[in-house]
C-alpha cells in the first residue's frame, strides 16, 4: 500500500474516474507492475530466482537451466563462460555481498527510473 500512495501522489492529472488516465484508479496496477519489474528474475526465462543465494555468482536457472552472472545479469550459454565473464568482469566468482548490493540497487534504481519516466 505504501507503493500505492507514493503513485498516487506521482502520478498526473489525479482522479477518483477510473476512466480518466491517472490517478488513484491506476495506482494498484502500476504498483505490481513496478514490484514486478524490480523482483530479481532469470534473464533467460523471467522465473523468479533466489533473492539471496550464498556463494559463487556464476549462476544457473534452476528452471531453464541457462547461465547467468548474478551481479550484472549478463547471460552466457556455458557454465563455463560465465564463470569467465564473472572473473572478468568482476574480479573474482566470490563477490563480497556489499558488492552485490550495491550493484543491485544501482539496477533496481534504473528500473524504477525508467518506469517513472514512462508514466509521466
Amino acid at each position: 500500500r505504501p507503493l500505492e500512495q507514493m503513485l498516487e501522489k506521482l502520478l498526473p492529472r489525479p482522479t477518483d474516474d477510473p476512466a480518466l488516465p491517472g490517478g488513484g484508479a491506476e495506482a494498484p496496477r502500476l504498483a505490481q507492475q513496478l514490484l514486478l519489474r524490480v523482483t530479481i528474475s532469470c534473464p533467460w526465462c523471467a522465473a523468479v530466482v533466489d533473492p539471496d543465494p550464498d556463494g559463487c555468482r556464476a549462476m544457473r536457472c534452476g528452471v531453464c537451466g541457462f547461465y547467468y552472472c548474478w551481479l550484472c545479469f549478463h547471460k552466457e550459454l556455458t557454465n563455463q563462460a560465465i564463470h569467465r565473464h564473472v572473473r572478468d568482469a568482476h574480479g573474482d566468482l566470490f563477490v563480497a555481498q556489499r558488492a552485490v548490493d550495491l550493484a543491485h540497487g544501482a539496477w533496481r534504481r534504473s528500473v524504477v527510473s525508467d518506469f517513472m519516466r514512462g508514466i509521466e
